[in-house]
């Protein structure tokens, strides 16, 4: 029995480990700053707007208990091809409400390794203000060089807008995206150990019961 013990605690360790190992091997291709990027993309379209998709908001729920170290932190970079670009985070519903009636491409589908993407034209005219004007975002960047944003995810329903700096028609970019998470560390360590702690706890078993089973066979043997 305990050799059966032992054999499911070192397989079990054993499975722990492998995604330990997957995770702690994220975190040692992260860059000085701990983001982990997903690649450099090439977005246009020929509206005065590039959004998330309206239907499927980047979302943390509200009752989302708080932790004791950075949950994930967005970095966005976004590079114009010839004019000043303008890039913005806001919540969904102030998205919705400034895009209403504006022609502008709802970016479905990203696909880095093929550095492409899938669109949603949606038709209409162009916005009332330029996107710098208002002050629906909460984390947002312009000018003609390579802009970075960087946002902590909060609770809520959020949206990214890409827009030339004066809101006008044509939007061509090259964006990067990348993310940092203060949970990679500790899962790792957390797998990691476990992990080993149950192989070892296992292995051990199986010497003690395989120990114990060999005395047993000792000690029922007929003396001669």
């Amino acid at each position: 029995m305990l050799i059966i013990i032992g054999v499911l605690f070192a397989g079990g360790g054993g499975a722990i480990l492998i995604p330990g190992t997957v995770v702690r091997g994220i975190e040692r291709i992260q860059d000085k700053d701990g983001f982990l990027a997903a690649g450099s993309l090439a977005l246009s379209t020929d509206g005065y707007a590039l959004s998330s998709p309206a239907g499927d908001p980047l979302e943390l729920p509200g009752g989302t208990p708080a932790v004791p170290f950075e949950f994930v932190t967005l970095r966005v970079t976004v590079t114009s091809t010839d004019k000043p670009v303008f890039m913005g985070i806001g919540a969904q519903r102030d998205i919705d409400r400034y895009l209403g009636g504006v022609e502008h491409s709802e970016v479905e589908g990203l696909n880095t390794f093929s550095s492409s993407a899938e669109y949603r034209h949606v038709d209409g005219g162009a916005p009332t203000l330029p996107p710098g004007e208002l002050d629906i975002w909460v984390a947002e960047a312009t000018g003609s060089a390579p802009q970075e944003m960087q946002w902590s995810l909060t609770p809520g329903e959020w949206g990214m807008v890409v827009m030339n700096a004066d809101g006008g028609a044509g939007v061509d970019v090259e964006m990067n995206i990348a993310a940092r998470s203060g949970l990679i560390a500790p899962a790792a360590n957390f797998l990691t150990v476990l992990g080993w702690t149950l192989f070892l706890l296992g292995v051990a078993a199986v010497i003690a019961g395989g120990v114990l089973l060999g005395v047993g066979q000792s000690g029922l043997r007929t003396p001669r």
